[in-house]
């Protein structure tokens, strides 16, 4: 190796011990959910369950929205729990060597 590449290497691994992607993806993702949350239950709010003729077409049409948050919620704790179970013990990423 170079020493040039010995720089990039050093770079790299300072920069993946900040770990930087896995909390964007996870800052992102809560906004997302926030964001979308709000959004789904306005459109149940605002829903005219009396225009519907049939109780089971109402059934699914409240039900939509309990099934999106559902998966949502469901990747939602996924991914939280997948960035701090691999988290790193020490802040500067190193391993006392």
């Amino acid at each position: 190796m170079t020493g040039s590449d010995d720089k990039v290497i050093r770079f790299a691994a300072r920069v993946d011990a900040l770990r930087i992607i896995p909390r964007l993806l996870v800052i992102v993702y809560y906004a997302f959910f926030i964001k979308f949350s709000y959004y789904l239950a306005d459109w149940f709010m605002a829903f005219d369950f009396a225009s519907l003729e049939s109780d089971a077409v109402a059934l699914a049409v409240a039900g939509f929205p309990v099934g999106i948050l559902g998966v949502m919620t469901g990747v939602l704790s996924a991914l939280t729990n997948n960035y701090f179970r691999t988290g790193r013990s020490d802040p500067g990423g190193h391993n006392g060597g």
